[in-house]
């Protein structure tokens, strides 16, 4: 059974080394300078700005509740994901 466990721990750290660099690689946003961004956005629709603006507000809301209850408030994992997608 231990030798089973310690084959598991060792897998999963494997793959927390291989999937932690690429999370952080996929979720890291752009760095462009403001006029090349404003150029970007002429080339989108006012619906993908739109839903861009909703998206980057409700994180200003769930990062002002963090810090206005700091312990109290949990984001849940749900939340989590659609703000790091979204973004």
């Amino acid at each position: 059974m231990s030798r089973v466990l310690r084959l598991l721990l060792r897998l999963k750290g494997f793959f927390l080394d291989v999937l932690h660099p690429r999370c952080v690689r996929w979720t890291r946003p752009l760095t462009l300078s403001l006029p090349l961004g404003t150029l970007r956005d002429l080339g989108r629709s006012k619906s993908e700005l739109t839903a861009e603006n909703v998206l980057l507000r409700q994180q200003l809301v769930l990062l002002a509740r963090f810090v206005r209850t700091w312990k109290k408030t949990h984001i849940t994992r749900s939340t989590r994901h659609t703000v790091v997608l979204a973004s």
